[in-house]
């Protein structure tokens, strides 16, 4: 599985709770990214009578140095010494520094075919055809096969086996190797840097925090052994825990990622098991896993990724089964953590072993790990210290385990230490970009088009942009070539900058942050839109204002108007303030918090050789500091919508004459007008046009009416005189809106008289975007003055739905 790319989402699952999980047993991202290489030893025996039998009988390098990463040309023969045909098969190569060792592991395996984890697996395989008994197969010019970049400086000695994928039930499994001449490798993976380990670069707990966590680790993890089962081969590894998968997360959720375009190719697969993983989501993950397999069954580094995932889930004996199976696979790819695989599959089989039971075999492998990878000698650390945590060892010997093979230690204040193993020191703040507050209410309304500008216009801009280069420079870094050292140490800094943002003193800074946009959004709330059914500021207002105005004839609307901007202006006026004053504190905080991670990151940066690996961090500052930007934008964009729609109540002075004070220097903010030339009185008049009572046809046509500030068409369903379904739409040219009102309307008339009461779902949309989404009641009263000419009084009382939406998107922006 890639150690980077991009996430995928897999469509949705239950996770699982493995069933028998150990402390330690869950494998860092470096450990999922290798495979299983395993030799299959050799020993001298006599010619087996009964069935075929393979044997290398001799082989030889064509030079006696190599450079790690370079290619080695050989030749061997491949002897039938049995006494039936055998099918066709193929030779492989290792480099082994100690033979006998590789005998005794061989003797000790079970697989088909025996391997043995110290040694090194050559890239590169010779075919062998079908075989007659006493026929041998010569390689008839040499055969390259690639020395991994991870092989450490040293003298092998030079293997090769027969029937090494297992395509033959042989009489002997044990007679396949035989052993050439010394090989020398040069160069290889010495690392450079103060970390030996992956876990190294990240901070670690106090040893009185890790003891106090330590009960509940084992009453979570040590639990009794799953039993072993006998899982025959691959096929039957990936059935089982394609059944047992079933049985946790369902038959449905199962079908629906088969079904999902995610099922159609191997790599698909492995980029939604990459995404899932990343979620917390193993189910899906080894869902997705298990198909990449089945899609891709000879790709040792799948086989591998397979298994590590099967020992989350709690599926020992279906993971030994995959280990076993990606023995017999080619590598596809190169490892791009420069792990060596061999490491990774020690680990991934002593885990399996311990959940197993079988804790001795567990300590043997691994022991070998830190020998055969030290990036990972932390990680197995972790394993042990799991097993002896599950023996019954003390606390302090746990701790110590975990300490033995980490250079960190923590600090005297209980705080994790943070990594010390890279430069920060030369590092630069940044800052964030020019932001305009409102000073008013007015400008809090005419601004919202430019917040929604911000934080979806130029924002959408600005990450399309970002993206880009981002992939540009990413593909660069893929494309290079950089010894695994290098890549190691690259990786290990990546993990250092990718928890900066978890240190306290930064954790603390975006809390603040985000209590300042609490209270600023608790604030708006509490006047338009409470939560659990409370009644809102402006609803009792405006009801006070109502009672107050009931008696007044014959048009109550303009009396209700002058109370509101008696009583709600100046309170709109004053929560303005306040939600200016927690918005500014919080972008005084997020201004602190991006120096912060911007002078570390790019302190950090400087230790990276490559420029490009500098000009991602650069881009990761960039992503920073324009979340930060948009974090605070959210309430004022949601306080604008109401002040929009209140306009005229709550926003305007109480003379009904605009605030000098209150003037938006930049024209382009905004689009409302002052009140002049369209007042309360004004606005009561509306010219009607009803053609279906001028003209008699079979068909309703729409009604229109005009008055200083709008034009709303209105369409009636059906004749009844009391109640039916309307739509109607209503273009408000001086705010520049247009309002899309659907629903059920009911009426009375009586002498000229006309009430109606409306109530249904509307949307308002501007030349911005859509601003406002709710539930509209909308009780009025009109007169007929002549055939065109009304007078009308009415008010609308809206839940709008926008303040959710908004407090949602800020959830997801602020992720």
């Amino acid at each position: 599985m890639p150690a980077a790319g991009r996430r995928r989402r897999v469509r949705s699952m239950p996770s699982i709770r493995p069933p028998r999980p150990r402390p330690g047993a869950a494998l860092p991202a470096a450990a999922l990214a290798g495979a299983l290489i395993a030799l299959p030893s050799a020993t001298a025996v006599a010619a087996p009578a009964g069935p075929a039998n393979l044997r290398v009988t001799a082989v030889t390098a064509t030079t006696p140095s190599v450079a790690a990463g370079a290619t080695l040309a050989v030749r061997d023969t491949t002897r039938n010494t049995g006494r039936a045909r055998a099918r066709a098969s193929h030779t492989r190569y290792y480099l082994s520094a100690d033979v006998a060792a590789s005998l005794a592991a061989r003797r000790a395996s079970t697989a088909d075919p025996r391997g043995a984890d110290a040694d090194v697996a050559l890239v590169g395989a010779r075919a062998v055809p079908a075989l007659r008994p006493a026929r041998a197969a010569r390689a008839r010019r040499t055969v390259r096969v690639t020395v991994p970049a991870t092989v450490r400086p040293g003298t092998y000695r030079l293997l090769a086996c027969a029937d090494d994928r297992g395509a033959v039930r042989e009489a002997r499994e044990t007679d396949n190797c035989r052993a050439g001449g010394p090989v020398t490798v040069s160069g290889g993976t010495a690392a450079t840097g103060d970390f030996t380990s992956f876990n190294d670069a990240l901070a670690v707990l106090p040893d009185a925090r890790i003891a106090s966590q330590l009960p509940s680790l084992k009453g979570l993890g040590c639990t009794p052994a799953v039993p072993r089962r006998a899982v025959k081969d691959l096929r039957a590894a990936l059935r089982g825990a394609r059944a047992a998968l079933t049985v946790q997360v369902g038959a449905p959720a199962m079908a629906a990622f088969a079904s999902s375009t995610e099922a159609r190719t191997a790599d698909a697969a492995r980029g939604a098991a990459l995404g899932a993983l990343t979620e917390g989501n193993l189910g899906a993950a080894l869902v997705a896993q298990l198909r990449a397999a089945e899609l891709a069954p000879h790709d040792r580094d799948v086989l591998q990724n397979t298994a590590a995932l099967a020992t989350s889930a709690g599926l020992p004996n279906e993971a030994l089964a995959l280990l076993d199976a990606a023995t017999k696979a080619d590598p596809v790819t190169p490892l791009a953590s420069g792990l060596d695989r061999r490491a990774g599959a020690a680990q991934i089989r002593a885990v399996a072993l311990q959940q197993l039971g079988r804790a001795a075999e567990a300590r043997t492998v691994l022991a070998r790990v830190p020998a055969l990878d030290p990036a990972l000698g932390a990680e197995a650390a972790s394993s042990q210290a799991a097993d002896l945590l599950c023996a019954g060892g003390s606390d302090a010997a746990v701790i110590a385990k975990l300490r033995r093979s980490a250079k960190r230690r923590a600090t005297a204040t209980g705080e994790p230490t943070p990594p010390t193993a890279f430069d920060e020191s030369g590092g630069r703040a940044s800052t964030l970009r020019p932001f305009r507050f409102p000073a008013n209410p007015r400008q809090a309304a005419e601004l919202k088009p430019y917040y929604d500008d911000l934080a979806m216009g130029r924002a959408a801009a600005e990450i399309d942009a970002r993206n880009q280069a981002r992939d540009e420079v990413q593909a660069r870094l893929r494309d290079r070539e950089v010894g695994p050292a290098q890549r190691r140490r690259e990786l290990a800094l990546r993990r250092v900058i990718s928890q900066v943002h978890a240190r306290p003193e930064a954790k603390a800074l975006f809390d603040a942050a985000g209590r300042e946009v609490d209270e600023a959004i608790t604030i708006s709330n509490a006047f338009f839109n409470p939560p659990d059914g409370q009644e809102s500021r402006w609803l009792e207002l405006s009801r006070a204002a109502s009672d107050a105005c009931r008696n007044v004839r014959p048009n109550p609307r303009p009396c209700e108007i002058q109370r509101m901007r008696e009583t709600c202006t100046p309170e709109v006026k004053a929560a303005t303030a306040r939600i200016v004053d927690h918005l500014s504190r919080a972008r005084a905080y997020a201004e602190q918090e991006l120096a912060l991670q911007s002078r570390i990151i790019s302190g950090l940066a400087s230790n990276f050789d490559d420029p490009d690996n500098r000009a991602e961090q650069v881009l990761l500052i960039q992503s920073l500091e324009h979340i930060a930007s948009l974090s605070f934008i959210g309430p004022l964009q949601g306080w604008g919508v109401h002040l929009r729609r209140t306009y005229d109540e709550c926003v305007e002075s109480p003379d009904g004459s605009a605030d000098p004070a209150a003037a938006t220097p930049d024209a382009a903010a905004g689009s409302i007008e002052g009140p002049e030339a369209c007042n309360a009185v004004t606005k009561s008049f509306n010219f009607v046009l009803d053609t279906s009572k001028l003209i008699d046809l079979p068909t309703k046509l729409p009604k229109i009416k005009v008055n200083c500030e709008r034009i709303q068409v209105a369409y009636e369903f059906g004749k009844s005189n009391w109640a039916q379904a309307f739509a109607q739409v209503d273009w408000k040219f001086r705010a520049g809106t247009v309002t899309a009102f659907v629903g059920v309307r009911g009426k009375i008339e009586i002498a000229g008289r006309e009430d109606q009461l409306k109530g249904g779902l509307y949307i308002t949309a501007s030349k911005d975007g859509v601003e406002d989404l709710g539930f509209r009641v909308s009780p009025g009263s009109s007169v007929k003055i002549g055939p065109v000419v009304e007078i009308q009084t009415k008010a609308d009382w809206d839940l709008s739905f926008v303040p959710g939406f908004q407090a949602l998107g800020g959830l997801v922006s602020g992720v």
